[in-house]
């Protein structure tokens, strides 16, 4: 986290008065909303978004994009390519992935997130421990979070039922 944080307040320091055309962190999902048993990498990731909305504060144009999952990260063994398409997270596309940053840049966007989510895998699990309104405007969460067409009119779910038949 040190390295992160310092590197970033450095290079912010430095070009702070620069005409630049694009000051771009780079940081991770888990600076957006966690991850589990790496807190001080959350942190780091999450200080680089602040520092982007104080550079943005700060009349200076700046962007954090907080990545998903990369491809090189099998190869590099950073992680268990099985634990992570089970979450519902899907490694990036890069060429889909360049081409969005390049969408995001010309959006000028202060912080955003550039990951491939299966949401109807990923918000069940990311929500098993506790229930969060994080990915409340998600339209894919949000459609798995709005009542079932039977509930919506008042009727019994069928997992009310005796052995799971609708009265």
């Amino acid at each position: 986290m040190h390295a992160k944080v310092t590197g970033a307040q450095h290079l912010d320091e430095l070009l702070d008065h620069d005409e630049l055309d694009d000051f771009v962190l780079y940081s991770s999902t888990a600076g957006m909303w966690g991850s589990g048993h790496h807190a001080a990498y959350v942190a780091g990731n999450a200080y680089l978004s602040a520092l982007a909305v104080n550079r943005r504060a700060r009349g200076l144009r700046t962007t954090s994009v907080h990545w998903g999952k990369w491809p090189d990260d099998i190869e590099r063994e950073l992680a268990d390519p099985h634990h992570i398409r089970r979450s519902g997270l899907a490694y990036l596309d890069p060429q889909q992935a360049l081409s969005a940053l390049g969408r995001v840049l010309d959006d000028d966007e202060t912080v955003i997130g550039l990951t491939d989510i299966d949401w109807d895998t990923y918000y069940p699990v990311f929500t098993t421990g506790r229930p969060t309104r994080l990915f409340d405007e998600v339209p894919e969460v949000a459609r798995q979070l709005a009542p079932a067409p039977q509930q919506a009119a008042g009727l019994p779910a069928a997992s009310d039922s005796p052995r799971g038949c609708a009265t």
